[in-house]
Parts: structure tokens; C-alpha cells; sequence
């Protein structure tokens, strides 16, 4: 017992990122408790619909200046590309399985690769249930939407929310409270991808300030379910090891 503690506790200080990210985040917990997040949100959304096709109306070419760094945006609200993260986070955490439970080991990758999946999922389900086309089949300066009888379950055509953007600020979300330290980079990435979304015409910026906001409600509701205390796991294994 007292050599599987000890290894325990060299796996820890050889990830030192690896307790706090794996723990909840209760601040961020507590975030939807408070009114004036709620207020900041409504405000964002609203905002995003009023001026919905004035930001349309900057990139009129709809070119890309750089197509590896669209390319690369794009890509990060991509979900099979989450899925290989996934599976390397769960390749990196693999070692300790000798002394920690599976579930422990195992949940950072899952945890992602949940996330960004019931992301994508979620956006299927809006977009059916909206119906609103994106913003290059619509007439100019006016929403245009599909009859529920047109074709129900296709959702090609469909821009909100974004599929890409949501994807990305799941992961965003996610990868913040996996590596706290780390989170303005995931932030400002996915961002970019909402952005790369928008100047090509595939959606008004109402799409992605949707998408986003769903995304952080997605992993807020998630992530309480996926992990529990970290204490009681560790203090299982211990009991399990004497």
C-alpha cells in the first residue's frame, strides 16, 4: 500500500496539471448562478442579432487572404479532429492505470471528446428545430427560413447555430478547465474560427454568438457529471490498494 501512494504521488508531481485540471471548476460553476453573467449574454445575443447583416456587409468579396490560416481555423471547429486529441490525452494518461481507476485515467479524453460531440449533435438538433438558412441563400438584408415539411431532417443549408463555431468553443471550454493556465489561448482560437466563419459568408455573426453561448452551456451542464471530486477517487484507490 504505502509503495502504491508513493507512486501516486510521483504520477502527480510529474503532471502537476493534472489534479487541478481534472478537478471541477467551481467558479466557473458558480458563473451561471450569477445575474449579471446572464445579463452580459443577453446583451452579446442581442447585439450579435441587431447588427447581424452590417457585419455581413464588411468582407463583400468573401475572400481569404490567407487560406492556410482559414484553413487552420476552420479546422479547429472540425470534431474528428477533437476526437484524435481525445485519443492522445487518453494515450498520454494511459500509464497510470496501474495505479489509478480507469475512470480517473481515462477522463480527460472522454471528458473532450464528449463535450465537442454533444456540441455537434446539439447544433443538429437547433438547426431542425430554427431552420434559419445561411446568410449566401438568403435575400439580401433579410432572414430566409425552410418549411418543417422541406426535407426535415437535412440540415445542409443551415446556419444557426454554426456547427463549426460551437464545436470550437466546446473545446475551448473544455480545454480551459483541463489546463487552466492555458485557457486565453483556446478562447482567442476558437474565436478565430467564429471569425473565419463569418468573412467567407457561411453565417451572420448571430450563428456563432449562438453557438458559443451554447457551447458554454453545454460544458457547464456536462462537466459536473463527468467529474466528481477527485479526493474520494484517490481516497477509493488508496483503500483498494490496502
Amino acid at each position: 500500500m504505502r509503495y502504491t501512494l508513493n507512486v501516486m504521488n510521483e504520477t502527480r508531481q510529474a503532471n502537476p496539471l493534472h489534479e487541478k485540471s481534472t478537478a471541477p471548476s467551481t467558479g466557473r460553476q458558480h458563473a451561471l448562478r450569477k445575474p449579471g453573467v446572464w445579463a452580459l449574454v443577453a446583451v452579446v445575443l442581442i447585439v450579435s442579432f441587431l447588427f447581424d447583416h452590417e457585419v455581413y456587409h464588411l468582407h463583400p468579396k468573401r475572400d481569404r487572404p490567407n487560406e492556410d490560416l482559414y484553413n487552420m481555423t476552420r479546422l479547429f471547429g472540425y470534431l474528428p479532429v477533437w476526437w484524435l486529441v481525445s485519443l492522445a490525452l487518453a494515450c498520454v494518461d494511459w500509464p497510470r492505470r496501474a495505479v489509478e481507476p480507469i475512470k480517473l485515467v481515462l477522463r480527460r479524453g472522454v471528458a473532450l471528446a464528449t463535450c465537442t460531440t454533444s456540441a455537434a449533435l446539439l447544433a443538429e438538433v437547433v438547426k431542425m428545430l430554427v431552420r434559419r438558412v445561411r446568410p449566401d441563400l438568403a435575400p439580401p438584408d433579410a432572414y430566409a427560413f425552410r418549411a418543417y415539411a422541406d426535407h426535415f431532417f437535412h440540415t445542409g443549408g443551415l446556419g444557426l447555430p454554426s456547427s463549426h463555431t460551437i464545436v470550437a468553443f466546446a473545446a475551448a471550454f473544455a480545454l480551459g478547465r483541463l489546463f487552466p493556465r492555458t485557457w486565453w489561448m483556446w478562447y482567442l482560437w476558437a474565436g478565430a474560427c467564429a471569425w473565419s466563419r463569418i468573412i467567407v459568408g457561411a453565417h451572420y455573426l448571430s450563428d456563432v454568438a449562438v453557438a458559443a453561448v451554447l457551447a458554454w452551456l453545454l460544458v457547464s451542464a456536462l462537466w459536473p457529471v463527468m467529474h466528481k471530486p477527485i479526493g474520494k477517487i484517490h481516497a477509493g484507490t488508496a483503500e483498494s490498494a490496502g
